[in-house]
């Protein structure tokens, strides 16, 4: 599937919705949001969605400074799921049906 318009609000959504996630600096926000959509100009419409999404990832990056901006929301997330792993493992240990 190559992007048409209707990715574009896609994609402005998802890089809105990162910015929020690894920073509450609205200014930092609002620089990330502004360098998304002037990358939109230079968009190659022959491409795929996810190649966007790795250009809006690459924007956040530059923008943060941060080559890992992800890092604190996905320590969260493993450290959220590593607390019930024990409980859900052994819910599948005793499951007629393990799938």
């Amino acid at each position: 599937m190559k992007i048409d318009l209707d990715c574009l609000s896609c994609i402005l959504k998802m890089a809105s919705r990162n910015a929020r996630l690894i920073t509450k600096d609205i200014e930092l926000q609002r620089k990330i949001m502004i360098k998304v959509i002037k990358s939109l100009e230079s968009i190659n419409w022959d491409s795929i969605p996810i190649e966007f999404a790795f250009i809006v990832n690459k924007v956040i990056t530059e923008v943060t400074g941060n080559p890992d901006p992800f890092r604190e929301l996905r320590k969260k997330s493993n450290d959220m799921v590593l607390k019930i792993y024990p409980e859900l493992k052994r819910i599948i240990e005793s499951s007629v049906d393990k799938l």
